[in-house]
């Protein structure tokens, strides 16, 4: 397929697109809380799930034939944290819809992070991060970054919009570590936490041209029934002033 060069304006609109949604979910909140499954009633502001279902909605809303690029496990009905950092991890640098972002000076809003835990990965419960960037990483010092993101997590964050034992979907600021050729190699929730090696990659959403349309989805919404640490998806998208996903 065709891509689009790098310096086309359209390209950056995907990813501002994409940080323009989750920041408008983030300023809708009324109740959340980070559960493995996903629970989203915009009309109350009511959104549950985990940080890969807080990506996955929205990029599935503004962007889904990116959100269909990226693999998911046969047992899972949408990808974990894992398979985002897989997937961004070996993204080229050139444009192909989805660009890898190698270092952390160059990260920008609307970007996508994502880590997994170096340890052997379940079938259930945490298996990394993902969030999307909100605004242009802060260099505090030689290898070290300040970045607010957009995310959904039981960890609080610094300068975090969500209240002490507050967990779900919010914004904070993320600490990161960069080796000596500027590309992350450890992460810090807040400021009384240890830093925390873990793999890190970085993708930036981006348009495509003479693109197949992808069938479309029926008008209805369905929230499978769930085992304990797996996130039901809607298969399919209402109207924003309508759209609901139910337990």
């Amino acid at each position: 397929m065709n891509i689009k060069s790098g310096n086309d304006p359209v390209k950056r609109e995907i990813s501002h697109t994409l940080a323009t949604e989750g920041e408008g979910m983030v300023n809708s909140v009324r109740y959340t809380d980070y559960q493995h499954y996903t629970e989203v009633d915009e009309s109350t502001g009511t959104y549950i799930m985990d940080c890969s279902g807080f990506v996955s909605y929205v990029l599935e809303c503004v962007a889904p034939a990116h959100f269909e690029m990226i693999p998911k496990e046969v047992d899972q009905p949408r990808p974990r944290a894992v398979k985002f950092y897989e997937f961004l991890s070996t993204l080229p640098t050139n444009d192909n819809g989805w660009k890898a972002i190698d270092r952390f000076a160059d990260v920008r809003r609307g970007d996508i992070i994502a880590w997994r835990h170096p340890g052997p990965i379940k079938p259930h419960g945490d298996t990394g991060h993902v969030l999307i960037v909100a605004r242009t990483p802060r260099a505090e010092a030689d290898g070290l970054y300040s970045v607010v993101v957009y995310d959904s997590s039981n960890i609080p964050h610094n300068e975090d919009t969500r209240r002490d034992g507050v967990t779900g979907v919010g914004m904070g600021e993320i600490k990161f570590r960069t080796d000596c050729d500027g590309r992350p190699t450890s992460f810090q929730f807040e400021v009384r936490d240890s830093f925390y090696s873990y793999p890190i990659a970085i993708g930036r959403p981006g348009a495509f041209i003479d693109v197949t349309p992808l069938p479309k989805k029926r008008s209805s919404t369905v929230n499978l029934a769930s085992e304990p640490g797996q996130d039901p998806m809607p298969v399919a998208r209402l109207p924003r002033e309508r759209r609901r996903v139910v337990k």
